[in-house]
């Protein structure tokens, strides 16, 4: 791969993990609103439960994103010498 290739997929993959933390913060902040505001303790406890399944999901996701762009920011360094 050439450096300008590189360097549109390293931007690309820095995108995807912007918008995973978005969701990240979105899913964590719904979850924590249905927790206090629902009363119904079985509702509750399925939401919460979908909730912190989902966040979890999403900091997978976020994680591998950021070694990926790690390794395309080795990739990057062997191509410039």
């Amino acid at each position: 791969m050439d450096k300008e290739t590189l360097r549109k997929e390293i931007d690309y993959h820095i995108n995807i993990k912007n918008n995973l933390w978005l969701a990240i913060v979105a899913t964590v902040s719904g979850t924590l609103a249905v927790f206090f505001a629902l009363i119904n303790g079985a509702l509750k406890s399925i939401f919460v439960i979908i909730g912190i399944l989902f966040t979890i999901l999403l900091l997978t996701g976020y994680s591998r994103t950021n070694d990926y762009i790690g390794k395309l920011f080795k990739k990057l360094k062997k191509e410039e010498n």
